[in-house]
Parts: C-alpha cells; sequence; structure tokens
C-alpha cells in the first residue's frame, strides 16, 4: 500500500501520510509524530490541523500527537521512581516537565508496522537516557476505523528498565468544523477533579459538586471558564468504558478509555482537547494511580472516540 510523503524531517528522514476510512468516518495519520492530521466525519472536518509538516515539527499546541514518555506536568522535573528520584527535562517557563519534553513521542518519526484501508500500526523507541528518563521503551501506537464510526486507538509499551509510562492522545476537536468551541457541551462522568496552581502543578483532589466543574450532567462550554485541568475517573486503569461525550448540534462523540483520568483542555479556544492519561504529576503523588513501568509489565492503553449524527 502505497503512503503520501507528506514532509522531510530537518535531518532529512521522510515523513508519510497514511489515509484510513471506512463509512461515515476518515482519518489522516502522520509518522511523525503518530499524529492524527485529520479527521472527516460525514464530510466535516472535526479535529484540528495543518496542512504542512514544517508546523508539526515544533508544533507548541500538540495537535494530535501521542504524547510520552509522560504527558502532563512533573513538577520541578523531578520524579519518584520506587527506590530511587529522577530529574528530567524542564520545559516549559513555569520550570516544570510536561509532555514528554523536546524530544518526547511527538518529535519523532515513527516506524509503519503495518496497515489496511482501516487501520495502522507505528512503533518508535524511546532510547534509555533521553533527558533523564531511564529504560528503553518501545511503543507501539494502533489506530483503527471501526464500523460505527469510531477511530480505536491503543498505546502500548514495555521498558528494559524502571521508568515512567504514561502517553496520551492530543487532538483538539470542534464538531462544527470552523470557529470557536463555546456553542459545543461536554459531559464527563467524574465526581472529582485535581485542582492546580496557576503553573498547572496539582494542589489536591475536590469534588466537582458546587463547582464549575461539575460536568457529570451535560453542560455547555464557557469562554469565561478556561479548562486546563485533570477530572479523577478512577484510581486505576480498568476496562474501556465511556467516560465523557462532546456535542454540537445533532453531532456527538463519546469517550471511550481505560484511563484513570481525562485531561481537558479548551484554553486553546478553536478547539478542546480531550486526554485520556494518568493523573498529572502522578509520581511525586503517592495517592495518585501509578504511573511507573517496569520491565515484567506491559503498559496498555484504550481509547474509541465514537461519532453519531441524529437526523435534523
Amino acid at each position: 500500500m502505497k503512503n503520501k510523503l507528506f514532509g522531510t524531517t530537518n535531518n532529512g528522514e521522510d515523513v508519510y501520510l497514511i489515509e484510513l476510512i471506512s463509512g461515515d468516518l476518515s482519518v489522516n495519520i502522520l509518522s511523525f509524530g503518530a499524529i492524527l492530521q485529520e479527521m472527516v466525519f460525514k464530510n466535516k472536518s472535526v479535529v484540528l490541523g495543518y496542512s504542512e509538516l514544517k508546523p508539526y515539527l515544533k508544533n507548541p499546541h500538540f495537535y494530535g500527537a501521542v504524547i510520552g514518555r509522560f504527558a502532563n506536568r512533573l513538577k520541578k522535573g523531578s520524579a519518584k521512581l520506587s527506590d530511587k528520584t529522577i530529574k528530567v527535562e524542564i520545559n516549559t517557563k513555569s520550570g516544570h516537565h510536561i509532555h514528554g519534553g523536546s524530544q518526547g513521542s511527538c518529535y519523532k518519526n515513527w516506524k509503519i508496522l503495518d496497515q489496511s484501508k482501516t487501520h495502522v500500526t507505528l512503533e518508535v523507541l524511546l532510547p534509555d537516557g533521553e533527558m533523564g528518563f531511564p529504560g528503553n521503551l518501545l511503543t507501539q501506537v494502533r489506530y483503527e476505523i471501526l464500523s460505527d464510526a469510531s477511530l480505536y486507538i491503543k498505546i502500548s509499551a514495555s521498558t528494559d528498565e524502571e521508568t515512567l509510562c504514561s502517553f496520551a492522545h492530543h487532538s483538539y476537536f470542534n464538531l462544527k468544523g470552523e470557529g470557536y468551541i463555546w456553542d459545543h457541551s461536554l459531559q464527563v462522568i467524574a465526581n472529582n477533579y485535581v485542582d492546580v496552581d496557576s503553573t498547572g502543578i496539582p494542589i489536591q483532589v475536590c469534588e466537582v459538586k458546587d463547582s464549575p466543574f461539575d460536568f457529570r450532567l451535560n453542560k455547555e462550554l464557557s469562554y469565561n471558564h478556561i479548562l486546563d485541568h485533570n477530572f479523577c475517573i478512577s484510581n486505576q486503569r480498568n476496562k474501556i468504558r465511556k467516560i465523557a461525550c462532546l456535542s454540537y448540534g445533532n453531532i456527538s462523540m463519546d469517550l471511550m478509555t481505560t484511563e484513570p483520568g481525562l485531561q481537558v483542555y479548551t484554553g486553546h479556544k478553536l478547539g478542546i482537547a480531550l486526554e485520556p492519561q494518568i493523573w498529572p504529576d502522578a509520581p511525586n503523588n503517592s495517592s495518585f494511580p501509578s504511573a511507573l513501568l517496569s520491565p515484567n509489565q506491559i503498559y496498555e492503553q484504550e481509547t474509541i472516540f465514537r461519532f453519531e449524527c441524529e437526523n435534523p
């Protein structure tokens, strides 16, 4: 199967675009960053993306990327493992680590392992010691369009030394295809959220009840209340289940995942990021779900974005 050449990286690597299609849903996946570059449902583009490679090489908003090896923040670039504390790259102005760093998975050109008209599997090795992370982390992601207008994403990883492992898919969704997202409605099935300081570092876990973070029932997004918070779905990874729903007009998108947390970000305003993951700064908070991966374990994260359009 011949893929389209999307561009060439600064070090001369070819980046390919893989087209997947089934029924009313089609997606474009890039080998660079394992990025979801485009998603079209019923002839309407529903994610934000760039039309050329160059802006993806820096990708400051992480459009469509698979981010890791640790998604979200690590306070002051420090993280506790079982028997030691590691120091990793600080890549924010506030002095913390975020989203795997400057050489994280979203800045790698992944290898295409196999593909069909409806799926692709990509692989990348995140090497031992890179940016301070221990262990060679061999990572795969599988994108597959299912028969019910759903995109299935499976991220798996293994390591040869204890390390941190918490990936997230980072697409920005806009179900009307253009303009601002404030006329979208969101439901998140969570009783708690992580309150954070001005730099995004956890302070405490709070109840959503009687707060602006109560999205247990469908609620319209507000430009007066920007979200960049983790909603606490559970205390550990579980079987895949519905945790959220985004809707606009007669179009809705259910989000199902195995993950214990959902980071919701509306600060971009043109799209909403819904990022299944482990809670932020988890290694430094003993009561949070564990982000440790040892050589005798396999990391597996599953997420489904399922689209539906009611008759107008």
